[in-house]
């Protein structure tokens, strides 16, 4: 039951969930609807944040919401070390703790590909023999995985992914940075 990835479904879309740090007295956070299986830290505040999201009433994700999100997010960090990961299967959310913990990165994979060679493996790979030139997106990890140009979240900052392209940045000028 405390097993991750966390998910449920909301307003007909299934929401998945993942959480890196510790979170006490997180209790104290009000559930309305949804209510944890098991007994962790990350699955209850999955369940605050879908109750804060149903609450809320939204349905559809648009920059308003991201606003909201960001400061629910910073709410729920206030208990605690607080890295997450979610997804509605439209739109993946990451959130960087505001004080610091474990600091999740990215990096954006775009056409003309090159190779690079992974940090824990004396092993490279060729991205433009394994990747069309429409393949494009990011990937986000607590570490990096490779020896391409990584760039770290700031604290506190939510980034919103869709189709491959960051949408939403809690902190950045999107337009200048990516």
């Amino acid at each position: 039951m405390n097993k991750y990835p966390f998910y449920r479904g909301l307003e007909g879309k299934e929401y998945i969930f993942v959480h890196n740090g510790t979170l006490n007295d997180y209790e104290s956070l009000k559930l309305k609807k949804f209510k944890p299986i098991g007994e962790t830290d990350s699955e209850y505040a999955f369940c605050y944040l879908l109750s804060s999201i149903g609450k809320e009433g939204i349905n559809i994700w648009m920059e308003k919401s991201f606003d909201w999100l960001a400061e629910k997010l910073i709410e729920i960090n206030k208990y605690g070390n607080f890295n997450c990961i979610f997804s509605d299967g439209e739109f993946m959310f990451c959130f960087y703790d505001k004080n610091g913990y474990k600091g999740p990165r990215f990096v954006q994979r775009k056409s003309l590909y090159d190779t690079c060679r992974l940090m824990d493996e004396d092993w490279e790979i060729n991205l433009a023999e394994e990747k069309r030139p429409e393949e494009t997106g990011y990937i986000v990890a607590t570490r990096k995985l490779t020896d391409e140009q990584w760039k770290d979240f700031e604290f506190g900052e939510l980034i919103v992914f869709k189709d491959g392209k960051i949408i939403y940045s809690s902190c950045r000028n999107i337009s200048d940075t990516f």
